[in-house]
């Protein structure tokens, strides 16, 4: 039984690092249409092939690992297209043979490394659970795990989304080195993520028996037992959300340590939860693993944090564990906020002045406020389009005499490095303004991320 999961699910590996890997690329694209798509054929495809190997086949184990490998695949094979390059969509990321850098491959290994120790730790998770469920409730409590598993992909994309976001907005605000604004994300994503899970807990508690019966015939023996699966098991979400954003707040400041090991303690800790309380409780002590593993990966988190501060977490910095490495004095920050035309001169005077009184070079602070007055002004002409309120904001810092600049805004998808490789060096006539900045900067690069555009200008 053992040989026969193992060997059916290693081949889906690839299918769903890849898959994780896709996900990232898809938001970062603007492609929410693909990445729904790709989950619906994932959660589909995963439930239907679990009751035709199961209970058609009789495959057992065996069956069960097959049917995650082929659901993985078609996913991945799904949000293939949410990351290749087309002339229908230009994505911000995409796949390209040729510019492949393998010199940042260590890096890359060390950044992924989370999601490495994630996933495999994700499929012994799964082999043991379905083991315990087979010998406390037989093939009806498997049949109930399928259940589960696909409620998790619903309901779990309440940690995900909003950790794969934290995940993001963190790792740019860290390379602004804006504490500030690490802190206030972290905070925001909080009250969202309870939020979010209360509701989801109180409409699950409600509706289970009619969620139960969408699976299977009300009265059923598999009917029954899922619906105190699913009034125990969604009380993870909340403990889930809260383990999720910490470690991907660490992340994002390319701390990955503590990601990899509560990545596996975390799963670890449920298989084993799942063990006792099974041989306690049944089958119901599976479900109860879930929240109760979360809780004490919760107090592993801050005992592990404790050693790394050397002192209690009393505040939101300590659990972040953010120090003044991410910290620029305020007087070397600026923002504004740009709405109109008027707002675009007014911030570039200012810049100017922030420049001088910076003891920067003229050359400098001419071309930081002629680069808000390029690229603002071309975002209030283009983008400034349907009746929607839009905005845009305006950060700069100065770090050890460089300057560096974020513009981001709300409009439709724009990568102004990608649109400026469309002109020749012979074409002088077009955005002579933004060809003049990208020329001068040492460095400029955009992405795009829940539905904002962010270009970044060094000087």
């Amino acid at each position: 039984m053992l040989t026969a999961y193992m060997h059916n699910v290693s081949f889906g590996v690839i299918g769903m690092m890849l898959y994780a890997l896709f996900i990232s690329f898809l938001q970062m694209n603007g492609r929410d249409d693909v990445l729904k798509t790709s989950l619906a054929v994932m959660i589909i495809s995963n439930l239907a092939l679990d009751l035709f190997f199961v209970e058609v086949m009789k495959s057992g184990m065996g069956g069960l690992g097959l049917a995650t490998s082929i659901s993985n695949i078609l996913a991945m094979v799904t949000a293939l297209f949410g990351v290749l390059n087309s002339e229908k969509h230009k994505p911000v990321v995409y796949l390209h043979a040729g510019d492949y850098d393998f010199a940042c491959l260590p890096e890359m290994a060390k950044l992924g490394s989370t999601q490495v120790a994630f996933n495999l730790a994700i499929a012994f998770r799964s082999f043991a659970l379905n083991i315990l469920l087979m010998k406390s409730g037989g093939t009806d409590a498997v049949a109930v795990m399928t259940v589960l598993n696909m409620v998790s992909c619903f309901i779990g994309m309440i940690p995900t989304g909003i950790a794969g976001t934290v995940l993001m907005l963190g790792s740019i605000f860290n390379g602004e080195k804006n504490r500030r604004a690490i802190e206030e994300l972290y905070v925001y994503a909080m009250k969202i993520a309870m939020i979010m899970s209360a509701v989801a807990i109180l409409l699950t508690i409600i509706f289970a028996p009619q969620i139960a019966a969408v699976f299977y015939s009300s009265g059923s023996l598999t009917w029954s037992l899922t619906i105190p699966m699913l009034r125990i098991f969604i009380w993870f979400v909340v403990f889930s959300s809260v383990n999720s954003i910490i470690q991907k707040i660490h992340q994002s400041q390319g701390e990955v340590l503590l990601s990899n090991v509560l990545s596996i303690t975390e799963n670890l800790i449920i298989v084993a939860g799942a063990f006792v309380l099974s041989t306690a409780i049944g089958t119901n002590g599976v479900w109860l693993a879930y929240p109760v593993g979360n809780i004490i990966n919760l107090g592993i988190m801050f005992i592990l944090i404790w050693f790394e501060i050397k002192r209690r977490p009393g505040t939101i910095a300590d659990l972040m564990s953010v120090g003044t490495k991410n910290e620029i004095p305020a007087v070397n920050m600026y923002t504004n906020e740009i709405s109109s035309t008027e707002d675009v001169v007014r911030t570039s005077d200012e810049i100017m002045n922030f420049c001088t009184e910076r003891a920067l070079s003229r050359e400098t602070g001419y071309m930081a406020a002629l680069s808000v007055e390029e690229m603002a002004g071309n975002i209030i002409r283009y983008g400034f389009v349907n009746k929607r309120k839009h905005s845009i904001n305006v950060y700069m810092i100065v770090d050890n005499g460089a300057l560096t600049m974020r513009i981001r805004d709300d409009c439709m998808m724009f990568d102004t490095v990608q649109y400026m490789e469309q002109f020749t060096q012979t074409d002088k006539t077009k955005n002579i303004g933004i060809k003049l900045v990208a020329d001068t900067a040492k460095e400029m690069k955009c992405q795009r991320l829940i539905g904002f555009n962010y270009l970044t200008i060094s000087f």
